[in-house]
């Protein structure tokens, strides 16, 4: 079994309406925490990462007033990811080696019509 297997089989998962007051409420304390500095905040949506990953990445660079480093980009919408640590998250962080940064849309076929709907509603 590969690491990103095993994560997967004992990852905590929430429901719909769990995971989506943790979503709201993460982004609104975020947000009231950030609002004294407006000047080093930035709202990023995944869709504009998606569509313009390098210059994304760039701008946040600027905005957090790091050097240029070296992107692991090897194409523009491809990068090559090494070995990292992941505590918590999606087990896809576990991976290696050359990835395509594209939308994730897998879990739009998974998901029961209401848990899609109620999860809209926040």
């Amino acid at each position: 079994m590969s690491p990103t297997q095993y994560v997967a089989e004992y990852m905590l998962r929430r429901g719909p309406v769990a995971s989506a007051l943790r979503w709201v409420v993460r982004n609104l304390a975020t947000k009231a925490f950030w609002r004294r500095s407006k000047e080093r905040y930035s709202m990023l949506c995944c869709e504009d990462f998606i569509a313009e990953p390098q210059r994304t990445i760039r701008r946040i660079l600027e905005l957090v007033r790091e050097d240029t480093i070296p992107l692991p980009h090897v194409a523009e919408h491809e990068v090559k990811i090494g070995v990292n640590h992941n505590v918590w998250g999606n087990p896809s962080g576990f991976q290696t080696g050359t990835m395509e940064i594209r939308s994730d849309r897998e879990w739009a076929s998974h998901i029961k019509p209401g848990d899609g709907r109620l999860s809209t509603f926040f």
